[in-house]
């Protein structure tokens, strides 16, 4: 990413969320500029925000008439010797050193302890006319030759130049790694970038559409996880889809699925991977949020200890992350964007593979379903019975899960189907359970708006007059559901007997000893121990 480079009339955003790191390379910069120089490593993940540093240190050294010097490291020139290095120095212009001299030195091993001793001259001597910000970007695709005379060149005492060099965390080998090691050890500065804050992920998004981002908008951009790279690609990509939609001084992002720009970068980004660990990626992305090592194994059809390399690179590359017993995705957009990859016939056969692997490594009915459920349309019945049940054994341990479970279910319920009245009215409880009582209401009225049989929606209005608190409500769902000439005796009962029942509590029966002969008698029909009795909300 050589964004460092951004030069011209073209706007860029101010930069968010990194007070204190502007701190630090103010002081820095304006230090060389008084003549003290000094060695700045910023590391950080990919699309942490590294390059877009590099253009604040080049913005403030021009300020500070510092002069700058820009070099950039490729993992496909690892094998140039000082490529980066030669970059930044000697296609300068004017160039630091002779190149003549120092390109005919650099390609002969024998000869590359005075390519540094040439470099070293030229660069103090440039340093003693204007001090000197050296940019090495993305040393851990540097060359050796580059990192040894990184080594010797930044750790000059008395002179005027600043080495700024950016570093992937964790990545390199080992003469990258010795060099970082030799820098801390020799005092230099150490910006290990982490994830932006959601306020700066916030002020970001709103730069970027010079708008009041909407709440649709800012949950999309919270699944970046503080990466302001793709936190971009996302606005951006969004933007260039025409799915921005400005009203009110407010951005909202419509539509479905991620903008095409992030499959298309994550695609990119697999395909720098080995084939094992692209492989990985890809089945991980199927896969329940938080995974075992053990289940991807499975899915795989291999030994867990086979998948140790390609795990390991997925790691590097900031793809997965390893959270001590299980393994997830960094970003969930890059989740996201690696299953809508994927060709959907190819997905949902996967992820009900890994469903049926699930049930086989005993995983809990919930954890089965919800996987089962991403792959699922509307109208398929296997996903909705496994979630009806699912939501059934987790409704005492977590109303909250149910209530999602459920939901879920009602979701691929095809419309007009027979079944939809009665797992609408279950679900209706199990929202109410989660004190989640505007869904639940919502929902309710919803259904009640669509042509349902009578005994469904005397079902439930029975539900919604059991979950709310407001008495009036109550009495006027019974009431509704009494004036169905349809119903049958037992859910008829049912009313009766929670209409007495909530006029007396609420004084609003003026003969309370009535009221009860009432409910007494309606519930009189009621067989305990029989197959209709039935459940009170």
């Amino acid at each position: 990413m050589s964004t460092a480079r951004a030069s011209g009339k073209v706007r860029i955003p101010p930069i968010r969320g990194r007070a204190g790191e502007l701190k630090v390379i103010g002081a820095l910069v304006t230090a060389v500029a008084q003549g003290r120089g000094g060695v700045l490593v910023i590391e950080g993940p990919p699309g942490i925000g590294k390059s877009r540093l590099l253009t604040e240190v080049l913005a403030l050294a021009d300020k500070c008439g510092v002069r700058t010097l820009f070099g950039e490291a490729f993992e496909y020139q690892q094998t140039v010797p000082f490529f980066s290095l030669f970059m930044a120095t000697l296609r300068a212009d004017p160039p630091v050193g002779d190149v003549e001299a120092l390109r005919r030195l650099g390609g002969s091993a024998d000869l590359r302890y005075w390519v540094v001793h040439d470099l070293a001259d030229a660069i103090h001597a440039a340093a003693a006319q204007t001090p000197l910000v050296i940019v090495l970007e993305d040393i851990h695709w540097a060359d050796n030759g580059t990192l040894l005379a990184l080594r010797s060149l930044a750790t000059a005492p008395g002179v005027a130049v600043l080495w700024v060099v950016t570093a992937r965390t964790g990545a390199g080998g080992q003469a990258v790694q010795e060099t970082l090691s030799v820098l801390q050890r020799t005092n230099a500065t150490f910006l290990r970038l982490a994830a932006m804050t959601p306020d700066a992920v916030a002020d970001m998004v709103q730069d970027a559409v010079r708008a009041r981002a909407d709440a649709s908008l800012l949950s999309l951009a919270a699944k970046a996880h503080g990466n302001p790279f793709l936190v971009s690609e996302l606005v951006g990509g969004l933007g260039e889809e025409g799915r921005l939609d400005f009203s009110g001084g407010h951005a909202v992002a419509t539509g479905d699925g991620l903008p095409r720009r992030l499959g298309v970068g994550m695609q990119q980004r697999l395909d720098l991977l080995s084939d094992s660990a692209s492989e990985v990626v890809r089945v991980a992305a199927v896969l329940p949020d938080r995974f075992s090592a053990g289940l991807l194994a499975a899915m795989l059809d291999r030994q867990p200890a086979s998948l140790m390399s390609a795990l390991e690179e997925a790691v590097r590359a900031d793809l997965l992350a390893d959270d001590g017993n299980q393994l997830r995705f960094r970003h969930d957009l890059l989740r996201e964007a690696t299953r809508q990859a994927l060709p959907q016939s190819l997905r949902r056969a996967m992820e009900r593979q890994s469903a049926s692997v699930m049930l086989g490594m005993g995983a809990a009915p919930a954890e089965v379903a919800t996987q089962l459920a991403r792959s699922a349309e509307v109208g398929d019945q296997a996903a909705i019975n496994a979630l009806r049940r699912a939501a059934r054994s987790v409704v005492l341990s977590d109303p909250c899960a149910a209530a999602d479970l459920s939901k879920r279910a009602v979701e691929l319920l095809p419309a007009g189907d027979p079944a939809r009245g009665s797992l609408v009215a279950e679900t209706v409880v199990r929202l109410n359970r989660a004190t989640r009582y505007d869904e639940a209401q919502a929902l309710a009225d919803s259904a009640l708006a669509t042509e349902l049989s009578q005994d469904d929606e005397a079902e439930i209005r029975l539900r919604m007059a059991a979950g709310t608190e407001d008495p009036e409500q109550r009495i006027a769902e019974n009431r509704r559901a009494l004036q169905l000439v349809g119903i049958n005796d037992i859910t008829r009962a049912r009313h009766q007997a929670w209409l007495a029942y909530f006029e007396v509590v609420n004084g609003l029966h003026a003969d309370a000893s009535a009221a009860g002969v009432a409910a007494a008698a309606a519930t009189a029909i009621w067989k305990p121990g029989s197959s209709a009795t039935p459940r009170l909300p």
